[in-house]
């Protein structure tokens, strides 16, 4: 049997009430660091093998570890930034990208 000064039996008595929202009690997880070829293929909205071509070229920054083939998530949304920051460059001087 739980004492009532218990936290557990605060957090009932609060929910119970209605005065905390679920969400704040639930642990977010870490921000992943790295992520495999078809979690970034996803991520960009694209294909594994074409993703697989942009790390073969050596566009995307990968890292191997074991047998596993990670993309550094950090490094991922900096080469998008680079491409969005082409694409306005080329748009603003008149040309398609």
């Amino acid at each position: 049997m739980q004492d009532s000064t218990t936290p557990s039996a605060e957090v009932a008595r609060a929910i119970d009430l209605g005065t905390v929202a679920v969400s704040d009690h639930v642990p977010t997880p870490p921000r992943r660091l790295l992520v495999g070829v078809d979690t970034a293929a996803q991520m960009l909205g694209i294909g594994v093998a074409k993703f697989n071509e942009l790390v073969y070229k050596r566009e995307v920054v990968s890292v191997k570890i074991g047998g596993r083939r990670l993309i550094p998530v950090a490094q991922l949304e900096a080469w998008v930034d680079e491409l969005t920051r082409g694409a306005e460059l080329a748009i603003a001087a008149g040309r398609v990208p």
